[in-house]
């Protein structure tokens, strides 16, 4: 899913290459609801990633961290309010700004919907992958990953593996 934001990509092609299909459950709903063709999946994350109203804003992050790695402006978001009624699944991470410190690079993520059962999990591990692989690219050793729930919540299907894991 990463390499699938990291591209740009909003087709549920793109994923299947890779083997990931979690998103699946959404595709009909989506063409249903926007008319979209199939598989694609609308406005989404790598679309606000790479072209977000003309602006590149992950390559722009990248040139921040080579030129400034200091600069407070070096953030990525996912939630463009022109385009949020044209998706089926409003981005759960809406923002992400990565920090600098003394060679060390964090990544602080603001997460608006939180599904705690299966989502926060996974979307730690992602975003830790990402605060690595962008840390290694720009020769710095990785920090802090500073993780923001705004709406935490389990799924009623959820409770069960909540409890068992509880126990």
């Amino acid at each position: 899913e990463l390499l699938w934001f990291i591209e740009g990509s909003t087709l549920a092609a793109d994923l299947h290459k890779r083997g990931v299909h979690f998103w699946d459950p959404w595709i009909k709903p989506t063409q249903e609801a926007f008319g979209y063709s199939e598989g694609e999946f609308g406005p989404i994350y790598g679309k606000q990633w790479r072209d977000f109203e003309g602006v590149d804003q992950l390559t722009e992050a990248m040139r921040l961290l080579r030129e400034n790695p200091d600069s407070r402006r070096i953030a990525v978001t996912s939630w463009h309010p022109r385009d949020i009624n044209r998706v089926f699944v409003a981005p759960c991470i809406r923002y992400f700004q990565y920090h600098h410190a003394q060679g060390r690079l964090g990544l602080s993520i603001i997460q608006g919907s939180a599904d705690v059962g299966v989502g926060v999990p996974f979307d730690i591990a992602e975003y830790a992958l990402l605060l690595l692989m962008t840390a290694r690219v720009h020769n710095m050793q990785p920090g802090l990953l500073n993780h923001f729930l705004v709406d935490a919540h389990i799924y009623k299907n959820h409770i069960p593996d909540m409890e068992n894991l509880i126990k």
